[in-house]
């Protein structure tokens, strides 16, 4: 029985993200994959653990060390990106199947669900692997943060339900190493200890101190993985004009849309862009609900400890993103879900149970076929940028991030005049968006290239000093003045801003490349041969650097032949 329970919930998972294969890489995947010249090798593994330090990947070396072993098998081919989101999210609702199992199963719960454990933990497994929620965390190739942390969470509570106290600790430090949101772990875990297995803390720390300890000591290494100071531009106290109560007040209304989702999921958004709530009156319901919510978890842990125990679920998981700690890039994200839908579809799975068993199992099945639909039709939105970013413009069309985006994907179309609406919206939503003033500019230097309009890089390069104007730090539009320098002949100024966007970012195997072209016009033929070396070494599948090194490499060794030959000949004449 437990063989084709196992293959029902493979099967549902394979059938609702069958089509998720070929979405490209998109939003944050850039960074973290495309152009991370850290995933290019496996050794030495430090290495490949790394990431740029503002990178989804950063701080997380499980999560680094998997997008290496994807490009080691696929290179940038997304196929195995994507095996691999849908590998984990498939062994995440196996091992969620064994939990449910063995909790119904428990001497405390089997009078109650003892001969039908195992249907109920098919029907949360299975319900939960096919829920739409979840595409954001599984189609959408970097936010595997989530999903692979949520495996390891789910394996950590399972080995302890076994009794593997060694193997909880392991996976636990792997959840640590995955994602920050794994420090709730081992307070879940003491938590389903007392609901489910013991009488009292002081029974379970009499009986299972040493797992207790050895869960709180990972906490160790996610601290040391933090102080790092990673991803500093988009998570932590003090940026930019939102606070620690603003982002908490925020929170209210995005926890009951997270809730809503969970019941009826749509409209599914990749970048909701949540507006700040700067008063308590904007949120007052919401908070009186959330109220509500959490204080019937308190009294449930103290009458009803099981319902109590799913509320808890959802409160303590979200609590590191939707509480106070302010994640400025992302105040809403539905991949933060992934585990705390696990509690709400357990509940509604026990709920059901009190009706007759044959109209709850045609409830179950229809409610899976239409989670599994709409799966496959959200899947849709992810195979194209242009798609995903249309989609979000539809949906949250105050969202000057998402404007930006689908502009530049309209633009590298040729769309140029579609792309510079869709900046100039931004704009309007958001004057000082200094990324839409670096996509502007660059559209105007592709129309001047393509019109052999000389006016469009001068207007290009007053978008380009707008932008680092905002943001000092914008690489792209350092790299953008550089390029019209140089096209103008200004090559000390193009040298300058090359040097800035390498001081901004060291490691661009592409900006390398450009300041060697620059040194090369100067006559500084050393200085070159050393970035189009270094670019080699971040990129070797750069070609223009390859090239240009090898040119270069011609050149002086001409240059040495013909300085021999003189001396050689000048040594003659004297003779």
């Amino acid at each position: 029985m437990t063989k084709l329970h196992w293959l029902i919930i493979i099967g549902a998972g394979v059938i609702a993200y069958h089509n998720s294969f070929q979405g490209p890489f998109i939003f944050d995947d850039i960074s973290a994959i495309e152009t991370n010249t850290h995933i290019r090798h496996l050794w030495p593994v430090g290495e490949a653990v790394s990431a740029p330090p503002q990178s989804t990947a950063a701080g997380r070396p499980a999560v680094a060390l998997s997008l290496a072993l994807n490009y080691a098998v696929s290179g940038l081919n997304v196929w195995s990106y994507h095996a691999f989101n849908l590998a984990v999210h498939i062994a995440a609702a196996l091992v969620l199947y064994g939990i449910v199992r063995r909790t119904l199963e428990s001497a405390r719960w089997h009078d109650r669900f003892g001969t039908d454990a195992a249907w109920l933990a098919l029907a949360v497994a299975v319900l939960w692997v096919v829920h739409p929620l979840l595409t954001s965390s599984v189609t959408y190739v970097i936010q595997r943060s989530e999903s692979l942390m949520g495996l390891f969470y789910l394996l950590t509570l399972y080995c302890a339900i076994r009794g593997w106290n060694g193997a909880a600790v392991v996976t636990c430090a792997l959840g640590m190493a995955t994602k920050e949101t794994m420090v709730t772990a081992p307070v879940m875990v003491l938590l389903y200890d007392r609901v489910f297995r013991a009488g009292s803390f002081s029974e379970l720390f009499r009986r299972c101190w040493k797992l207790y300890v050895g869960l709180a000591s990972t906490w160790l290494l996610l601290v040391a993985l933090m102080i790092r100071g990673v991803r500093t531009e988009s998570v932590g106290f003090g940026l930019a004009d939102i606070h620690a109560w603003d982002y908490a007040r925020t929170q209210c209304t995005v926890i009951l849309h997270y809730l809503r989702l969970a019941v009826w999921p749509h409209p599914l958004v990749l970048d909701y862009y949540w507006p700040v709530a700067k008063t308590m009156s904007e949120v007052a319901s919401a908070a009186f609900l959330l109220g509500a919510l959490l204080g019937a978890t308190i009294w449930a842990m103290r009458y009803k400890p099981w319902l109590g125990f799913l509320g808890a679920w959802v409160f303590v998981i979200l609590a590191p993103t939707s509480s106070v700690v302010p994640i400025i890039t992302e105040i809403g994200a539905e991949h933060r879900m992934y585990l705390p839908l696990v509690s709400i579809i357990a509940g509604v799975v026990v709920a059901a149970y009190r009706l007759p068993h044959r109209v709850t199992g045609l409830m179950i099945c229809g409610v899976v076929a239409v989670l599994t639909i709409l799966t496959i039709h959200r899947n849709r939105d992810y195979h194209s940028e242009e798609s995903i970013w249309t989609d979000t413009v539809s949906k949250r069309p105050e969202n000057p991030r998402a404007h930006n985006n689908l502009g530049r994907i309209l633009a590298i179309e040729g769309k140029f005049e579609e792309a510079i609406a869709e900046f100039n919206t931004a704009l309007r939503l958001e004057k000082d968006f200094p990324s839409a003033r670096f996509n502007l500019g660059t559209v105007l230097v592709n129309i001047g290239k393509s019109q052999a309009d000389k006016g469009k890089p001068q207007e290009a390069m007053k978008w380009y000093l707008a932008a680092v104007q905002v943001d000092p730090d914008l690489t792209e539009a350092h790299v953008g003045l550089g390029r019209i320098y140089g096209e103008l002949g200004r090559s000390e100024e193009s040298s300058d801003e090359f040097s800035e966007a390498l001081r901004v970012d060291p490691n661009s195997a592409r900006v390398h490349h450009d300041m060697g072209v620059i040194l090369l016009r100067q006559g500084k033929l050393n200085e070159a041969m050393f970035h189009f070396e270094r670019a080699i070494a971040l990129d070797p599948n750069l070609a223009a650097a390859r090239e240009a090194r090898d040119d270069l490499r011609a050149r002086l060794a001409a240059t040495a032949d013909g300085n021999k030959r003189e001396t050689t000949d000048d040594q003659d004449t004297t003779r």
